[in-house]
C-alpha cells in the first residue's frame, strides 16, 4: 500500500504554479531588448555606484547565446511541468534552475520577493517529485548492496 504524502489536488496545482512561473522566467529573457537580461556588450561598470542586481543582468546579457539558452530551457522546463506525462522531468529539470537562481538572488541582493519566489519555486519543484521518490530512486540511486 503507497501512502500519499502529497494530496493529488495540491501535486497538481503545485506543479501547474511551478509551470506556468518557469514560462514567464524563461520569456522575460528571450526579447532582443526589453527583456530581463541587458544584451550588449558595450557597458562599464563602476562598483562603487553600479547595484549589484545590475551587474548580474549585464554579465548575463554579454553572451545573448547564453541568456536566451537559459531562458529556453526555462521555457521547456515549465511546458514539462504543465503536461501530465512529463511533468517529473520538468520538475527535476526545474530545481536546479530553480536553486541557482534563488543562491544568486540571495547572493547578490535581489529584494526579498525575488529571492523568495525562486527559492519557493526550488521547494516546489522538489515537493512535486516527493510523491514518485521511491521510484525516482530505484533510477537514481544504486541498488542496495547483498553480500
Amino acid at each position: 500500500m503507497r501512502r500519499v504524502l502529497v494530496h493529488p489536488v495540491l501535486l497538481a496545482l503545485l506543479r501547474h504554479a511551478l509551470g506556468v512561473a518557469l514560462i514567464l522566467y524563461g520569456a522575460v529573457k528571450l526579447p532582443a531588448e526589453g527583456g530581463q537580461f541587458i544584451y550588449t556588450r558595450d557597458w562599464t561598470f563602476e562598483a562603487a555606484h553600479g547595484q549589484p542586481t545590475t551587474l548580474v543582468w549585464l554579465f548575463f546579457g554579454y553572451a545573448p547565446v547564453y541568456g536566451r539558452f537559459i531562458g529556453c530551457v526555462e521555457l521547456l522546463a515549465g511546458v514539462l511541468c504543465l503536461v501530465p506525462r512529463t511533468h517529473r522531468l520538468g520538475a527535476m529539470a526545474a530545481f536546479p534552475l530553480m536553486t541557482n537562481v534563488a543562491v544568486m538572488d540571495w547572493s547578490f541582493g535581489f529584494p526579498l520577493a525575488a529571492c523568495l519566489l525562486a527559492t519557493g519555486l526550488a521547494v516546489a519543484s522538489l515537493w512535486v517529485l516527493v510523491p514518485t521518490f521511491a521510484d525516482l530512486s530505484k533510477v537514481l540511486l544504486p541498488p542496495p548492496r547483498r553480500d
